[in-house]
C-alpha cells in the first residue's frame, strides 16, 4: 500500500518564523488525504492522515477549524526551522488518526476546513464497504470481477476465500488501472457457502475528486468488505 507515497510537494521560499494566514490567502495549497475504512493487512481500524503543503510553510489562522467525517481534526503548526529548500517544508498536518468503527458504514464523507474567511471541502467518495460489488455466486475455476462503484483507479488489491489467499490482478501500468479488478477462483475451490474478504487501495489523482479551496487534492483511499457467497461447480 502506498501510504508513504502520499506526499505532494509544494515549491515555496524559505521562512524563518511561523506565518499564520487565513484560508483566503492559501489557495496555492496542495493537500493530501489518506483514509482507510479498515486495513486487513495491518489490522488497524478506520483512520486518516492529512497533510497541507502551504505556501511559505504557512500555518492556518488560529480560528481555523477542521473536521473529517464529523470528527474534529487537530492540524499541527509547521516548523519553519525544518525548511531547507523548495518542497522541504511540511505544512499543517496530522499523524495517523483513528476513527470510530462506524465512520465509513454510511454516506460518503468529507474533510472540511473553515475559518472566518471561507470554507474548504475535500471529498472522500466511495469510502464505505457498500461500494464494493461482488457477485453472490462465484464459479470454481473461473475469474470473478470485483468493482469499486464510484471508486478511484485501483493500484493494489488483496482477496481471500475463507482466509485462503486469492490472486487479484491489478495492472502495473497506471494508465491501465480502473475501478475493477479480476480475482482468480481456483478450480479446486470447494463447492458451497464461503466467505470472501476484499481490500482495495485506490488513488484519486489531483483534479479527479471534489476539491474546493486548495489548488489540488490527492486523495488515497483504502476500503474493504466481506461477502457471504456461494461457490458453484464449473
Amino acid at each position: 500500500m502506498r501510504r508513504g507515497l502520499l506526499l505532494v510537494l509544494a515549491f515555496a521560499p524559505a521562512c524563518s518564523a511561523v506565518d499564520r494566514r487565513p484560508l483566503s490567502e492559501l489557495h496555492a495549497t496542495q493537500l493530501t488525504l489518506y483514509a482507510s475504512d479498515t486495513n486487513v493487512r495491518v489490522g488497524d481500524g478506520p483512520n486518516f492522515i492529512i497533510t497541507l503543503h502551504t505556501p511559505n510553510c504557512a500555518a492556518l489562522d488560529e480560528d481555523a477549524v477542521a473536521t473529517f467525517a464529523g470528527v474534529p481534526v487537530e492540524l499541527s503548526v509547521p516548523d519553519p526551522s525544518s525548511f531547507d529548500g523548495p518542497g522541504h517544508c511540511q505544512g499543517p498536518a496530522t499523524d495517523q488518526t483513528p476513527l470510530p468503527d462506524s465512520t465509513f458504514t454510511g454516506a460518503p464523507v468529507a474533510l472540511t476546513i473553515a475559518d472566518s474567511t471561507e470554507t474548504w471541502t475535500i471529498a472522500a467518495p466511495a469510502i464505505y464497504d457498500g461500494d464494493i460489488v461482488l457477485a453472490s455466486t462465484l464459479v470454481a475455476g473461473q475469474p470473478a470481477t470485483v468493482t469499486w462503484t464510484g471508486g478511484p483507479p485501483i493500484y493494489a488489491a488483496i482477496a481471500d476465500l475463507d482466509q485462503t489467499p486469492l490472486d487479484a490482478t491489478v495492472p502495473t501500468d497506471s494508465a491501465m488501472q480502473s475501478n475493477a479488478v479480476t480475482v482468480a477462483i481456483p478450480a479446486a475451490t470447494p463447492v458451497g457457502p464461503s466467505r470472501a474478504t476484499i481490500e482495495l487501495d485506490g488513488d484519486f489523482d489531483p483534479g479527479t475528486s471534489p476539491c474546493i479551496g486548495p489548488a489540488s487534492c490527492d486523495v488515497e483511499l483504502v476500503v474493504s468488505a466481506q461477502f457471504d457467497i456461494g461457490i458453484a461447480a464449473q
